[in-house]
């Protein structure tokens, strides 16, 4: 998934992947010709422009020294330096450690249709609201409860987001009319309640698929997919009158 390469004087002569968290390069091999010498190398991940990532920027240096131990082999040492920038304030390493990080975002919208029979709608006349189950901050959903007017018949809540950190999970939420304690006379409200389904999964490349499924309970009580949310409401005003006259009686 990375790439990493191993240069000397400016050219590139060994390039290695990782293998899970290790990356390992070809053996460097020294002989008696190169007894007493010094090389200076110089390692760093390659950054391959994958969206989503950010790539290490560190660059380490590594020196080999070449001693005889006059046995036959070699005294192959190293020491790793992490390069500070324009080579200044280099620190002396155990070894080099690359670190990357991966972010992907997503988002969705969840809308309802509110219907009003009898009379005119009017922006703002009725309160819905889109809550999280409890389970749903305990699996690292950061949406809040949300409560919003309805702006003619349409009612808009403010986008769900998420993080590669929500990837693999799925979010339940409610979905339902705020009827008021007080209700205004002449109107009926709607007790639907409607549950969203959220999926989020990890689309690669700094992206998420987030789907949606709304359902709601059928007339025998399972729960049933639906195009959309659609609470009705109706007005309904009545009124009489009583109508008298006198009679009167010619003399």
């Amino acid at each position: 998934e990375f790439e990493f390469t191993l240069s000397e004087d400016g050219k590139v002569f060994d390039t290695a992947k990782n293998k899970g968290t290790s990356v390992t390069f070809k053996t460097l091999k020294y002989t008696t010709e190169d007894i007493g010498k010094t090389y200076t190398y110089i390692m760093q991940e390659t950054d391959k422009g994958v969206n989503g990532y950010t790539y290490d920027k560190t660059r380490y240096q590594v020196t080999v020294t070449i001693t005889d131990k006059n046995d036959g082999t070699l005294n192959v040492a190293k020491m790793i330096e992490k390069l500070g920038e324009n080579g200044e304030d280099n620190e002396e390493v155990l070894k080099p450690v690359f670190s990357n990080a991966y972010k992907a975002e997503g988002q969705i919208g969840v809308s309802a249709e509110k219907i009003l029979k009898g009379r005119a709608i009017a922006d703002g006349q009725f309160s819905f609201t889109l809550k999280g189950i409890a389970e749903n901050e305990a699996n690292g959903d950061t949406n809040k409860d949300q409560t919003v007017k309805n702006v003619g018949n349409t009612v808009t809540f403010a986008d769900l987001k998420y993080t590669e950190k929500n990837a693999g999970k799925t979010y339940t939420y409610l979905l339902q009319e705020a009827i008021p304690e007080n209700k205004a006379n002449g109107y009926t409200y709607d007790p639907t309640v409607y549950t969203v389904i959220v999926e989020v999964t990890d689309a690669g490349e700094g992206k998420l698929d987030i789907q949606k499924t709304i359902v709601k309970a059928d007339e025998s009580g399972e729960l049933a997919p639906v195009d959309k949310a659609v609470f009705t409401n109706t007005y309904r005003a009545e009124g009489s009158i009583t109508l008298t006259a006198s009679k009167a009686y010619a003399e």
